[in-house]
């Protein structure tokens, strides 16, 4: 789905492990975490990540099949700009990433028309 994206690299990862090491090679435009991986779970990989030079701010995007209301707000709280729960519906994903990778209009930041 994201490779018919014009521009768009995606690099997939097994562990969390992996993920830092591939941010330091490669600093992303967008994350995109599974909450249970195999030496992580989502929220301490999203930490772990964010204190890596340069992602602080980088947005970052639960993809889940777990889908309970805790769940989503503990992932809120650690950081998460937003959960996508499987299956994905990619009218939804389309839409959050254009917002994602774009950023909100300038109008939204107090920018001059």
């Amino acid at each position: 789905m994201l490779a018919e994206l014009p521009g768009v690299t995606l690099e997939v990862t097994a562990t969390g492990a992996d993920a830092v090491a591939a941010v330091q090679r490669t600093p992303p435009d967008l994350l995109l975490l599974d909450m249970h991986l195999p030496d992580s779970d989502g929220l301490a990989l999203l930490a772990r990540l964010r204190s890596q030079p340069g992602l602080a701010f980088v947005p970052a995007v639960v993809v889940s099949a777990t889908a309970m209301a805790d769940d989503i707000d503990r992932a809120r709280q650690a950081g998460f700009d937003d959960y996508w729960t499987k299956p994905l519906r990619l009218e939804r994903v389309w839409s959050d990433l254009e917002g994602l990778l774009h950023g909100p209009p300038p109008e939204l930041l107090g920018g001059v028309d």
